[in-house]
């Protein structure tokens, strides 16, 4: 399920209330980009671990 899905349910509620447009798309994108960030951060931790016990053998 995409971040901007409940957000697209309710796009039309936020512009009557005088929000602006929500642009779901860039959302997506933008979703995308912070989840791959955390997979890339808990890649490196790891890989800094098994160096880490590496070193220490």
């Amino acid at each position: 399920m995409k971040l901007s899905d409940d957000i697209r349910e309710h796009a039309n509620e936020y512009e009557n209330d005088g929000y602006c447009k929500v642009d779901v798309n860039r959302l997506d994108d933008w979703a995308d980009k912070v989840i791959q960030l955390k997979a890339d951060n808990v890649a490196l931790k790891e890989q800094n671990i098994m160096e880490n016990k590496i070193k220490e053998q």
